[in-house]
C-alpha cells in the first residue's frame, strides 16, 4: 500500500510549511494526483486522516483532484488523451502507450504527477 508512504510525505511537507509560515491551523491540503500513479483516492484520504492526528493538520481535510493522462506522439505530433483499455465488469483499467492517431510511440506529458497544489491555512 504505497498510499501510506505518499500520505506520510504529504503530511510531513504540509506540517513543515505550516510551521514555517507560523500558521495557527491548516484548513485543507489540495493535491493533484495523476491517474497513471494508480493511487487510490480513498486509501490516500484514509491514510492522511490517520497521520494528521496530533499535528497542526488535525481538523483539516484533503482535497484530491485527479489528473487525466495526456500523451504526445513523436511521429505525428498528436497531443491529447491516452488510449484506454478497460473492463468495467471486472473493474480493470489499463492504458495503451501507442498513439491513438497513428500508433506511434508516445511520451506521457500528464498523469504521472502527485503534488501538493495548495495548503489553506490560518495565519496570524
Amino acid at each position: 500500500m504505497h498510499e501510506l508512504s505518499v500520505a506520510s510525505e504529504i503530511v510531513r511537507v504540509a506540517v513543515r510549511e505550516a510551521e514555517r509560515r507560523g500558521a495557527k491551523r491548516v484548513k485543507s491540503v489540495h493535491l493533484v494526483v495523476g491517474k497513471l500513479t494508480h493511487l487510490s483516492k480513498e486509501q490516500l484520504t484514509f491514510c492522511y486522516n490517520v497521520l494528521k492526528k496530533g499535528t497542526i493538520l488535525k481538523g483539516s481535510k484533503i482535497v484530491i483532484r485527479e489528473q487525466e493522462p495526456k500523451v504526445e506522439c513523436s511521429s505525428c505530433g498528436y497531443l491529447g488523451p491516452i488510449g484506454e483499455v478497460s473492463d468495467g465488469e471486472a473493474g480493470l483499467w489499463a492504458v495503451s502507450l501507442s498513439c491513438p492517431r497513428c500508433g506511434g510511440v508516445v511520451k506521457v506529458k500528464e498523469g504521472l504527477e502527485c503534488r501538493i497544489d495548495a495548503i489553506k491555512m490560518v495565519v496570524p
